[in-house]
């Protein structure tokens, strides 16, 4: 190659040098440079900072070079893509929006400290206001299903939530009614104690499904008519009352229909 021609060759790789940088400086490939961050959440400068990167000569920086701090990565996530950098007395700084994470939050709905079901919920990570409103509607279906029912309160407690309930109430019809060994097996013709003046309603937990002579307040004084035998009817046979009527302190209860008949007699001789 002649020197004209080598000469004229370097000019060309030289211009064309050149016009590689430019277009490389034009299209954001050039070095890229530190960016202080700072947080803010709700408005709220947070107190950690951080740092990110921005090509040189750019006026935005994507929010994926920046590293949150690890304090803040559980709770918090980056709410825009892009963020403005800000230059200043031969410093670069971008101010970037958290916003708090959506997190899930073990529920245990008890029963005096006692959990009597379990659910989840999700929540803000930050500050969160959780109310019985945001509670799971089969969670409360089931519930329900268990005769309790939430007290209105709900509590947050190391990152868990407490629900308090009650149980659902009812109230169970107790009739006292003499024992006689005639029509014993026709309940048509039960005779009240005293008129059925010592009968009561009871007070029972829909949960349960028996009710004792311990929860009965009246059946002492029922009692005291000269009764000492507490029996329940077990059959409707003619002419038996052994088979129609076995002594108990327990009684079962039949919700849909919760009326007791609590039979009291003078002997433990059936006949």
């Amino acid at each position: 190659m002649s020197k004209i021609s080598r000469r004229n060759f370097m000019k060309c790789a030289g211009a064309a040098a050149l016009a590689v940088a430019a277009a490389g400086a034009l299209s954001g490939c050039g070095p890229m440079l530190d960016v202080d961050v700072y947080f803010y959440a709700n408005g709220a400068k947070l107190e950690l900072t951080g740092k990110g990167k921005v090509q040189t000569g750019a006026d935005e920086m994507d929010t994926a070079t920046i590293e949150l701090p690890a304090e803040y990565k559980a709770a918090y996530e980056i709410a825009d893509a892009k963020a403005k950098v800000i230059r200043e007395n031969g410093k670069r700084y971008a101010n970037v929006n958290l916003v708090a994470k959506e997190v899930t939050y073990q529920v245990y709905y008890q029963l005096d400290g006692t959990t009597v079901l379990s659910g989840e919920v999700t929540a803000s990570a930050v500050n969160p206001t959780i109310t019985v409103n945001d509670l799971d509607q089969d969670e409360l279906k089931a519930l329900a299903k268990l005769f309790y029912e939430t007290t209105g309160d709900v509590q947050l407690s190391n990152n868990t939530v407490i629900v308090p309930v009650k149980k659902v109430m009812g109230e169970v019809e107790v009739k006292y009614t003499k024992y006689s060994s005639f029509w014993s097996e026709n309940p048509e013709k039960d005779s009240p104690v005293d008129n059925g003046s010592y009968d009561e309603k009871v007070p029972l937990w829909k949960g349960q499904n028996t009710i004792s002579t311990s929860e009965m307040k009246n059946l002492n004084s029922a009692c005291t008519m000269g009764y000492r035998y507490v029996m329940q009817r077990i059959g409707t046979t003619p002419n038996a009352g052994s088979k129609n009527f076995e002594e108990t302190n327990i009684f079962a209860v039949d919700w849909s229909n919760p009326i007791v008949k609590v039979y009291l007699s003078d002997t433990k001789n059936f006949y």
